[in-house]
C-alpha cells in the first residue's frame, strides 16, 4: 500500500526531475520563456507526470517563468527572451496521485554552457549572489525545521538572513504547507508573521520554504496580466523554493 509519505517523495522526485532534465539546459541566452514551458509539458507528458497548476484559479501554463524583476508567478510567454546577465526564476507544481508537489529555483544566464552558480575564484556578479544567497537562506531555514520548533523561528531565519546581507525581502508572498492541496495553513511566512509564529512543526509535516530577496526593496504588485509579481522599484528578484518533509530527528529535502 502507497503511504502519504510515499507520495510525497514521489511528487518531489517528480519536481526534482523536471528542473534537472526539462529546464536546466534551457537557461541560456536566447531561449524564450515558452520553449521552457514547452520542455516541461513534453516532459511531464512523456513521463505521466500531472501538473498542478493548469487550470489552477485559470492558469494556463505548466510552469511560472519569472525575468530579473518579476519576483514569482510569472508567464512563460515567448516575449521573454533571456540575455546574458537576466535572473530566471522558474517554480513548479506537480500533482502525484492526490499529493501536490512545488519547488522553485533562480538561474544566472550566462554568456557560455554554465548555467548554474559554480564556485569560483573571480567575484560574483551582484546577480549571482543574490541567487546564492536566496538559496542559502533557503536551505538554513529548511535545517531548522524538526519536532518542536516554531514555525516563526523558521520564518525570523529568512528575515534575519536578508537583512544581514543587504537585500529586499518578499515578505508579501512566501511559503506553505502543502498535501492535497497546493497551499495549506499555516503558512511559512519571510518573516515572523504573529499569524502563524506559535505554531509548532511535528514529524510527518510537509512545507514548502520560499525565500524571495530581490538587489532593492521587497515591496512587490501584480502586474496588468493578473499573474505576475513584480518588484515595484524595478530591482532584480531571485526565488529560491525547497518543499521539506519534517521526520523524527529532523527533516528531508523532498524537492
Amino acid at each position: 500500500m502507497t503511504t502519504l509519505i510515499d507520495k510525497r517523495r514521489r511528487a518531489g522526485c517528480e519536481v526534482r526531475a523536471i528542473f534537472s532534465l526539462a529546464v536546466e539546459k534551457l537557461m541560456i541566452p536566447g531561449v524564450t520563456a515558452k520553449q521552457v514551458e514547452d520542455s516541461v509539458r513534453a516532459f511531464q507528458k512523456k513521463e505521466g507526470i500531472v501538473s498542478g497548476t493548469i487550470g489552477y484559479h485559470g492558469y494556463e501554463y505548466a510552469s511560472c517563468v519569472s525575468v530579473n524583476d518579476e519576483a514569482c508567478h510569472g508567464l512563460p510567454v515567448e516575449s521573454k527572451v533571456f540575455k546574458a546577465g537576466d535572473v530566471v526564476s522558474v517554480d513548479m507544481v506537480v500533482i502525484h496521485e492526490d499529493i501536490y508537489g512545488d519547488a522553485a529555483r533562480s538561474y544566472y544566464i550566462t554568456d557560455g554552457p554554465e548555467e548554474l552558480i559554480k564556485i569560483r575564484k573571480e567575484p560574483l556578479t551582484p546577480e549571482e549572489a543574490l541567487i546564492y544567497h536566496t538559496k542559502r537562506a533557503c536551505i538554513q531555514a529548511a535545517a531548522l525545521a524538526k519536532p518542536g520548533v516554531s514555525i516563526g523561528t523558521i520564518s525570523e531565519s529568512i528575515s534575519i538572513y536578508a537583512a544581514e546581507h543587504g537585500y529586499g525581502n518578499v515578505t508579501h508572498y512566501g511559503g506553505h504547507y502543502i498535501g492535497k492541496a497546493m497551499h495549506e495553513y499555516p503558512l511559512i511566512s519571510n518573516y515572523r508573521n504573529p499569524m502563524f509564529e506559535d505554531h509548532i512543526v511535528q514529524e510527518g509535516d510537509c512545507f514548502c520554504i520560499e525565500p524571495m530577496f530581490t538587489l532593492g526593496g521587497g515591496d512587490v504588485a501584480t502586474i496588468s496580466d493578473g499573474w505576475t509579481i513584480s518588484t515595484i522599484d524595478g530591482s532584480t528578484a531571485a526565488h529560491w523554493e525547497h518543499m521539506v518533509l519534517v521526520t523524527a530527528d529532523g527533516r528531508k529535502i523532498l524537492a
